[in-house]
């Protein structure tokens, strides 16, 4: 088993520089960490997969391009999606890629990653001032390694660095790019950041349950809920006892799978 597993391509102008960002962030947890790290030609999906059944890892990085359901490998094809997201359960994902927390950290939080590090649009930055991108997106996983345990904090304290590299930048482009990471990043974690929903059942049940249970909620649960609440109304004029049935039946099934699903 090993603590950190680290994924690294290198394939074009960006990501030679996402490259060398994770290359430095290697450095700096080398000596306090057990680690892997699949760089280049190795950052395929087969790889990655292989690597995390085998060593078990407890945190998986990815620095790369990224789009909103996915991370991409050296062979500019998915090491991450909705397919095999599940690989993130009970693991915190630090990622350093484009638009990853719009679906593909919302799916994860929801089947059990316990943190989810990432961006809700793409992460923007200027050659001449690398060094301090590369130092804002470091941060979070240098305060984790050094022992800060507490993603609240770690979120406040990589938002101040980013604001410092903001005050301290002199390029008005260097700025206006630092300024977007920043208020991009998202850490879906209990006490943090939580994903924002459009469906209505799953806020009904996010605000009876709370956003830790209520996110992940099936769609199913969601509605089975939604039709409970209904046929409670309805029973008060003596129209819900279909619908009661019925929503309780579709609960209990939800419930069970969920548990199956978790357990």
């Amino acid at each position: 088993m090993v603590d950190y597993l680290f994924i690294l391509p290198s394939f074009d102008e960006a990501t030679s520089y996402s490259y060398k960002w994770c290359g430095r962030l290697i450095e700096e947890v080398k000596d306090k960490v057990s680690f892997v790290d699949l760089e280049k030609n190795k950052a395929i999906r087969s790889e990655v997969e292989r690597i995390i059944e085998i060593e078990a890892p407890k945190v998986i990085i990815h620095y790369n391009h990224g789009n909103e359901d996915r991370w991409i490998g050296q062979n500019e094809q998915p090491v991450m999606n909705l397919d095999n997201v599940g690989l993130l359960k009970d693991r915190i994902a630090y990622s350093m890629n484009c638009l990853s927390a719009k679906k593909l950290g919302v799916e994860a939080y929801k089947i059990g990653c316990t943190v989810y590090f990432g961006y809700i649009e793409s992460f923007s930055f200027t050659t001449y001032d690398e060094q301090m991108f590369c130092e804002g997106a470091n941060y979070g996983l240098i305060l984790y390694t050094e022992g800060e345990s507490n993603w609240a904090t770690i979120k406040r304290k990589v938002f101040e660095k980013f604001s410092q590299l903001i005050d301290k930048a002199t390029d008005p482009w260097t700025k206006l790019w630092l300024r977007n990471d920043r208020d991009a990043l998202r850490i879906y974690a209990e006490g943090v950041d939580m994903p924002e929903s459009d469906c209505p059942a799953r806020q009904v049940g996010i605000r009876l349950l709370g956003l830790k249970v209520g996110w992940k909620l099936s769609r199913k649960f969601g509605l089975s809920l939604f039709l409970f609440l209904i046929g409670i109304l309805l029973q008060a004029i003596r129209m819900g006892v279909p619908l009661l049935v019925l929503a309780f039946l579709l609960l209990i099934y939800d419930y069970l799978k969920w548990l199956k699903k978790t357990s």
